[in-house]
């Protein structure tokens, strides 16, 4: 067994200044939380540089939606209450690749990233010859940093 990974890496700010290039592709994309954003901006900035689209995405989420939690609890806005559920984080990024795969979410702080990591290995040499690992982090203020890992398994003798 043998794994092939390429590692994406997309700083961005929420919320955004600019109108993003793929929102014409979501709905209401001005409601996503940061993490939805970065996830679909990710995409977007790498779409001609990804391979293959996975047979699956594990989202790593050290803090789950505790963030828009909070926000929501605070407006008790109805926008806000979709995102206090992790698996809809995935929504925008679906929508701007026009397809869809199983999706986990992964919350297990401080270690979320590093059990996504082991759980793709699982799910790879399984079922799927592509996961996709994905990861968003506050780095202070409105600023976010977004990994995207692809995890190519490719049998040795290949």
């Amino acid at each position: 067994m043998d794994y092939i990974t390429n590692k994406y890496v997309h700083k961005f700010s929420y919320p955004s200044k600019q109108i993003p290039g793929w929102s014409s592709l979501v709905d209401r994309w001005y409601q996503l939380d940061a993490p939805s954003f970065g996830l679909a901006d990710i995409y977007w900035n790498y779409k001609n540089t990804l391979t293959n689209k996975p047979g699956m995405i594990i989202l790593a989420s050290d803090e789950g939606s505790l963030e828009i939690d909070l926000q929501f609890i605070k407006s008790f806005s109805p926008s806000k209450f979709v995102y206090t559920l992790p698996n809809v984080r995935s929504s925008a990024l679906c929508q701007v690749t026009s397809w869809h795969c199983p999706i986990l979410c992964i919350q297990q702080t401080p270690k979320s990233l590093e059990s996504a990591v082991a759980e793709a290995m699982t799910w790879a040499c399984k079922e799927y010859q592509k996961v996709w690992i994905c990861d968003v982090k506050n780095s202070g203020e409105s600023n976010y940093l977004v990994q995207l890992i692809e995890l190519n398994y490719k049998e040795l003798n290949e």
